[in-house]
């Protein structure tokens, strides 16, 4: 059986969430939102290019995340965004720790008449980490990624328009979206999308299934070698999950979300969970 070496693109389940936090939700003229999301992944299993599960060679590979992320209501049309992610990422005697990738970025209105329906443009650059190192923190290039995200139009929420937009009224409702990058530089081009189904439980709870894909485009340029050798760097996965919401406080949010990688290609069969709380305020 063939064995696969530690590097940061292997471990499916953090990758995105480095830079990858996204909403269809436009803040109104200075209103302000900053979130924490705290992730670990573990897997000691992987993918390779054709698809063939196989052990890594190092043992477990570990990922642990915190991601970072600060709105502001620009105006009625617009909200800057930036996004930040701290990673420790651990496989036998490899190990990384540090900043990872930096988005800072744009989201507007879909919809000049209804909030719920959004678009965003993000710049993502590497966080100061070493882009050749065998474990590194980030994708290791600059990248421009632009998405469009769906969910219940503003008349379905609270009697609170600020209670911020993540808990409609609705018994049940989904929530969609997705968004391309382009990098200069490896990996190729790639695609993401999610959609999730959310269920009420109680006046606050709220529990569904959540479904990721994520693809590239090609199998990009070879890469630096790292430990994996001289790699294609490029990842494709599924990613399936169950999130449970409520309300915590005034205008905060708290969710916990176990899930899994059931399908890549050169990427880790990770099993995971991240927990993040949200606040919005004046």
């Amino acid at each position: 059986m063939a064995t696969y070496k530690s590097g940061m693109v292997a471990i499916g389940l953090l990758v995105a969430s480095n830079v990858a936090v996204a909403g269809n939700w436009v803040r109104s003229e200075g209103e302000k939102a900053i979130g924490a999301n705290l992730s670990y992944a573990t897997a000691n299993q992987f993918w390779n290019q054709n698809r063939v599960l196989g052990p890594f060679a190092c043992g477990t590979h570990d990922n642990t995340g915190l991601g970072l992320n600060a709105e502001y209501g620009l105006s009625y049309h617009y909200t800057l965004i930036a996004q930040a992610g701290l990673h420790k990422i651990a496989c036998g005697p490899n190990s990384a720790s540090g900043l990872g990738d930096v988005a800072v970025g744009i989201r507007g209105r879909l919809d000049a008449l209804s909030n719920g329906k959004a678009w965003e443009l993000k710049l993502i650059v590497p966080g100061g980490y070493d882009a050749a190192a065998p474990v590194r923190l980030g994708y290791g290039e600059v990248g421009l990624e632009a998405g469009a995200y769906f969910g219940p139009p503003f008349d379905a929420y609270d009697e609170d328009p600020y209670k911020p937009g993540y808990f409609p009224k609705l018994d049940s409702y989904w929530e969609y979206g997705g968004f391309t990058r382009v990098w200069n530089g490896a990996p190729a081009t790639e695609i993401a999308g999610h959609v999730k189904w959310k269920h009420a439980i109680s006046d606050t709870w709220k529990i569904g299934p959540a479904l990721n894909v994520h693809w590239t485009f090609g199998k990009g340029d070879r890469q630096f070698p790292n430990l994996f050798g001289n790699r294609f760097a490029y990842t494709r996965s599924v990613v399936v999950g169950v999130e449970l919401s409520t309300l915590i406080g005034e205008r905060t949010s708290f969710h916990i979300t176990p899930q899994a990688t059931v399908w890549g290609e050169n990427a880790a069969k990770s099993v995971g969970v991240s927990v993040g709380v949200s606040k919005a305020f004046k």
